[in-house]
């Protein structure tokens, strides 16, 4: 039988067509196993996230690890247990509260008035003590609006000092701010009891204080109270590694025995201290209940054997008590002198 070139197209069509099939077949059996690898690979992936989902909730980025969990704000918060004054999460936590010191100049409200602003004349007495001494450290508690009245407006102004702030009153460290204060500063304020805790204060501008304690300063009619958050003044001072204190001013209106008691005078140095003593009851200045928390400051500073007092803030009347007529008391670190 003879082939003909006709029937040898017919052929070699043939067998292209038959080898183009069994590729396409063996193709499409390829792309299925990759197809099927795929999938048994995805839910083996989906399987994996879902045992991680179980065990993390959310995964955080690396870069966003240090921030203080939800649980530990609300442990921090709550004053339930006790947290040590050293501990780290706290310790973290209350740097993130604190300011840092503005790098404007003095904003003052009343750019007419004197720099030294302090009530009875305390940076006048604290200068001379410390022989006008400049880039000091100070810490003011009840530090308020950070000008009227400040006993440490004086040395961000004229002897360049920094220092730190404390100021519970919401409305009062906000307006501190706007002051251009060159120090850092938080708002918050000192634990009676070395505790980490929310209590109440009684808003009322410079009378405010916390609610519910023996209050030295005549109190705001109608106040309102807010819940402010309180540090022990260790864990606060850890916060920005201080451990030498030029001055410090302590005005809380009633609670300043008991939170010497808790200050670290074994860690912390501090030169000169000014302490509110005067005490009122029913908004009228009590000379006994005066006389006593005086004494009572004074047990605490003589118990620590490092202080000798330097008279009070005004001066005493002639003959008369020290506390009569004062309003702070001035102390002096003995090693200073």
């Amino acid at each position: 039988m003879m082939v003909t070139s006709r029937n040898l197209v017919a052929i070699f069509g043939l067998c292209s067509v038959s080898i183009l099939f069994v590729f396409i077949i063996v193709v499409l059996q390829g792309e299925g196993l990759v197809i099927e690898q795929i999938v048994r690979a995805s839910q083996r992936l989906t399987k994996k996230e879902d045992t991680v989902k179980e065990n993390k909730i959310v995964a955080i980025p690396t870069k966003w690890e240090k921030f203080i969990s939800a649980s530990e704000v609300r442990r921090i918060k709550q004053g339930n247990e006790f947290i040590p004054t050293n501990d780290p999460v706290l310790i973290e936590y209350i740097r993130k509260q604190i300011a840092g010191p503005s790098e404007e100049p003095l904003f003052l409200f009343n750019p007419e008035q004197e720099i030294d602003q302090s009530q009875v004349g305390q940076s006048k007495r604290v200068d001379e003590i410390l022989h006008h001494k400049t880039r000091g450290f100070y810490v003011e508690c009840g530090a308020a609006a950070g000008e009227r009245d400040s006993n440490t407006l004086f040395f961000d102004g004229a002897r360049n000092w920094t220092g730190l702030l404390i100021e519970p009153d919401p409305e009062a460290y906000d307006s501190m701010l706007r002051r251009n204060r060159h120090a850092y500063s938080i708002n918050s304020c000192l634990s009676p009891d070395n505790q980490t805790k929310m209590m109440l204060f009684e808003v009322a501008g410079e009378r405010g204080g916390l609610a519910n304690q023996d209050r030295a300063g005549p109190g705001g009619k109608g106040a309102a109270n807010s819940a402010i958050q309180c540090f022990p003044i260790d864990a606060v001072l850890r916060a920005l590694d201080v451990k030498h204190i030029d001055y410090f001013s302590l005005d809380v209106e009633g609670l300043e025995v008991a939170i010497l008691k808790t200050f670290p005078w074994g860690t912390v140095t501090v030169d000169v201290w000014t302490v509110e003593f005067r005490t009122f009851k029913d908004s009228k200045m009590h000379p006994g209940l005066t006389r006593e928390r005086y004494d009572a400051i004074k047990e605490v500073f003589d118990a620590t054997g490092l202080y000798e007092v330097n008279g009070t803030l005004p001066a005493a009347v002639p003959g008369g008590i020290p506390s009569m007529g004062g309003l702070d008391v001035v102390y002096i670190r003995k090693g200073f002198v």
